[in-house]
């Protein structure tokens, strides 16, 4: 073989073996486990909560959830996909926490105030804050606002069955309850806010005070709904 080709051929080899830049490593088979999905979520709800929504980066994620970058681009195809089923999960985990609620079929005040509190314990604890900090940052991101929306409106189904559960199916018809219903809601998020900047709100005068008045007027426009 003459040094001619020699040198052609080594040249050849080399274009095989050179490694591709940019390019993962391979997810190895633990990295490719049912819980491995799981395990990237809680890191990136983890991260939120911790450092915030623009702070958790593909590289924090994958920091602390212990795994390969291989491992999470074979699960997720970017920070927009993780991001999406991070919020769907954190509505899920409300939903089950709330599904937990004792109702009654004819609830006293105070009965309609431990129902809010149930509410209030999911939109002010680790789940709250992580869905906190994404709905800000869902204000200056358009695909992230719009899987914001879509969840939401599954969220607020369901805090009309919780509604009917609580005062009975009669008090879907009244604005008034439905309005407090969601105003609810907006005083939590706002109250989320505070629990960032000062913490133990769920359980702060505020919070109390509104949770008492709530329940009263809830219990005023059931028993008028039912009338």
């Amino acid at each position: 073989m003459s040094e001619k080709t020699r040198g052609r051929v080594k040249k050849e080899d080399k274009k095989k073996t050179k490694p591709r830049l940019g390019r993962p490593p391979l997810a190895s088979r633990d990295d490719r486990s049912p819980g491995m999905r799981q395990r990237i979520i809680d890191a990136a709800m983890e991260s939120i909560v911790e450092v915030g929504y623009a702070r958790t980066t593909v590289g924090e994620v994958v920091r602390r959830a212990g795994v390969t970058k291989g491992a999470f681009v074979y699960v997720f195809k970017n920070k927009q996909d993780l991001i999406k089923a991070t919020v769907e999960y954190l509505f899920e985990a409300g939903r089950i926490k709330t599904a937990n609620v004792v109702f009654n079929s004819d609830p006293s005040i105070e009965d309609i105030e431990k129902n809010l509190q149930s509410v209030a314990d999911v939109l002010l604890d680790k789940i709250g804050m992580a869905i906190f900090e994404v709905w800000m940052a869902s204000r200056t991101d358009p695909e992230l606002r719009e899987t914001f929306r879509l969840v939401e409106g599954k969220n607020r189904f369901l805090r009309k069955q919780v509604l009917e559960q609580t005062l009975g199916d009669k008090a879907l018809q009244s604005t008034d309850i439905l309005m407090l219903s969601e105003g609810l809601v907006m005083l939590l998020r706002g109250l989320s806010l505070q629990e960032v900047l000062d913490g133990g709100v769920a359980q702060g005068d505020l919070w109390l005070w509104w949770r008492r008045r709530l329940a009263e007027e809830m219990f005023i426009l059931k028993d008028k709904s039912e009338t």
